[in-house]
């Protein structure tokens, strides 16, 4: 998977921003607001689409058997030193991290994967 830091986010939103705003025929001496283009167009930000359609994709992927590969994948924890120039963390890190920003566990989040209402 990609892995979505600050700076790519950053750039996303710019260049949706800039898209929204040509759409909707706003240009540079009026102030619109970001929020306000959001609300305008029905969307919100990037970077919320983007997280919304990865846990998405998580809870799709637990819900396999524990034996397929992509739900494998979500479980394996590589060991070892990166070489150089690669990300310093794994795409499993950031999920973790998001999860205990949320104040969950790994197993909470697979448990609720299984409930399909919440």
């Amino acid at each position: 998977m990609w892995q979505v830091d600050k700076y790519i986010s950053h750039r996303l939103l710019v260049f949706v921003n800039n898209c929204l705003r040509r759409i909707l025929c706003t240009y540079w001496p009026e102030k619109v607001s970001n929020v306000d283009l959001w609300k305008c167009c029905g969307e919100m930000p990037i970077d919320q689409q983007i997280k919304r359609h990865k846990w998405n994709w998580i809870g799709h992927r637990l819900l396999r058997d524990p034996d397929h590969i992509l739900r494998q994948a979500l479980e394996w924890n590589p060991q070892g030193k990166r070489r150089r120039g690669h990300p310093k963390q794994t795409w499993r890190q950031t999920i973790t991290a998001e999860v205990k920003a949320v104040r969950m566990t790994w197993s909470e989040v697979k448990r609720e994967a299984h409930c399909r209402s919440e």
